[in-house]
């Protein structure tokens, strides 16, 4: 059957897939276990994107001969596409095993392992799959070694490898992109600027160029430029609520807030429905203020930020965590690791280190599974909850020493709901800390009012009075800069209250 296996893989090689896996399967009705034949009419199948038949086919290789490395990678890529990624690490290991300088193997399993958001193990594998060859340098290795370290929260160290990238493939746009972001966030705007220009050159269509251009721009506060790059991402990609979201921030920064109505029916026409394009027609157009931001919008909002919030915030000056550290010290640091402490609204974590050393138990709750997914990566927190932030304290009564909330209560208007369950769920001599925006000077009568950049902002009387009647003394009770956004600091309060004993 030599003849008639060869025939079959010269139709492979030629394209004439139909052809080939009839032959293929010929060869196998006289030769049911043979490897060779049954990984290469899995390969046949996988031309066709026939992947759970190209699947069984590799598993009957792999069966017939559990030494074949080819056939256990070959089934790692197909249980990749089935989306049975687990399977998929298994397959891949097995590969690995049997053939330790499989490149193409270490490379693939960093890709599943990214996707299952284990980062570290995933840029482990991409340094394997280069050292394996380190004559001939892949560039999509080194570009995903530097993605993956990027995602880490690791600019500073991701920038020589986009930079080796670019040299092995100097026409890799989406690396010009990403190198420009991590530019950005380490300082380097000018540079980062040239970044996306190249990037466009090599692809004037592509819209993420244009977002990734235009966030740098604003950054720069080149309001006219950053204006064209967001408008260019929406005529490109007319779904893209980011650059929605983005081109909003720019008019707003520039004092163009009577265009923002128009805007948001342009965004609601584009995404009728969406929950994202509903919270903000209402922040833009000024009607009825709503009592708190709906669930659906808090977590699409913060889905679609979730992989690269930590990178977003690195370029805005972002205090919050930090400062609530350093409100908390002086009354927590004799307490050492005794204490039950919930991080209200974690989102990806990054309070999570902070509290750390204060915690006995460490609870995580937010409503946004992207963000929770990003927090998990940090092996910081005990638990980590997926849930609405009341609902949750309601259920917890007198659970926590200690009850922090970062830029969460941001998203609440009418806090007597929020309020009244952290109170509850504190223990006696227990503590809220939280932070939230200041409302202007130009509203003088009101309690709190939903602000154009989508966040809801308190009077300093209105806090306070609120944690008064849910038996709240307020310890600490500060204005502070909690970052910058669009060119401008954005003034908050910083609050600490205590539930008597």
């Amino acid at each position: 059957m030599a003849d008639a296996f060869e025939t079959a893989k010269s139709f492979h090689q030629a394209g004439r897939l139909a052809e080939a896996e009839a032959g293929y399967r010929a060869v196998l009705d006289s030769e049911p276990e043979n490897a060779d034949v049954l990984n290469m009419l899995g390969n046949v199948l996988a031309d066709q994107q026939r992947w759970q038949e190209a699947a069984d086919s590799y598993r009957r290789a792999v069966a017939a001969r559990p030494d074949k490395a080819a056939a256990h990678y070959n089934l790692g890529n197909a249980l990749s596409a089935l989306d049975l990624l687990r399977d998929a690490v298994q397959a891949y290991q097995q590969a690995i095993a049997l053939r330790p300088d499989y490149a193409k193997a270490h490379f693939n399993l960093g890709n599943v392992l990214f996707d299952l958001g284990q980062l570290s193990d995933a840029a482990g594998c991409y340094r394997q799959a280069l050292d394996a060859d380190p004559g001939h340098p892949d560039a999509a290795a080194l570009y995903n070694l530097a993605r993956t370290l990027h995602r880490q929260g690791q600019a500073s160290l991701a920038i020589p490898f986009y930079r080796k990238a670019l040299q092995f493939q100097p026409r890799f746009h989406s690396a010009y992109g990403e190198l420009g972001m991590a530019l950005l966030e380490t300082g380097k705007p000018q540079e980062a600027i040239r970044c996306h220009q190249r990037a466009l050159e090599l692809d004037p269509d592509e819209p993420a160029a244009h977002f990734y251009s235009g966030r740098t721009l604003l950054t720069l506060l080149q309001f006219d430029a950053a204006e064209a790059a967001f408008r260019r991402t929406l005529e490109l990609d007319p779904q893209s609520n980011d650059a929605y979201r983005a081109l909003g921030q720019v008019l707003d920064a520039s004092g163009r807030q009577s265009e923002l109505p128009a805007l948001a029916e342009a965004w609601l026409r584009a995404r009728p429905g969406d929950p994202e394009a509903i919270h903000y027609q209402t922040a833009w157009t000024g009607s009825e203020t709503p009592r708190r931001a709906s669930d659906d919008f808090v977590r699409a909002t913060f889905d679609g930020f979730a992989e690269d919030f930590d990178a977003i915030v690195q370029t805005l000056n972002y205090r919050v965590p930090q400062l609530l550290h350093d409100a908390l010290s002086a009354s927590l640091e004799s307490r050492g690791a005794t204490l039950a402490i919930l991080d209200a609204g974690c989102g990806t974590g990054l309070c999570g280190p902070l509290l750390r050393g204060w915690a006995a138990r460490l609870v995580g709750v937010d409503l946004s599974a992207g963000m929770l997914d990003r927090a998990r990566r940090r092996q910081t927190y005990d638990e980590l909850v997926e849930g609405e932030l009341t609902a949750y304290l309601q259920q917890s009564p007198e659970a926590f020493d200690v009850i922090v909330s970062a830029d969460t209560l941001v998203y609440f208007g009418d806090l007597d709901p929020v309020l009244s369950a952290a109170a509850e769920a504190l223990k006696a001599d227990g503590c809220l800390a939280f932070t939230l925006e200041i409302l202007t000077a130009a509203e003088p009568d009101a309690a709190y009012g939903l602000q154009s950049h989508g966040r809801f902002s308190h009077s300093e009387d209105y806090v306070r009075g609120r944690l008064s009647a849910h038996g709240l003394e307020v310890d600490k009770f500060e204005r502070v800069i909690l970052r910058a956004e669009g060119g401008r600091d954005v003034h908050g309060l910083l609050v600490l209250a205590n539930k008597p004993r």
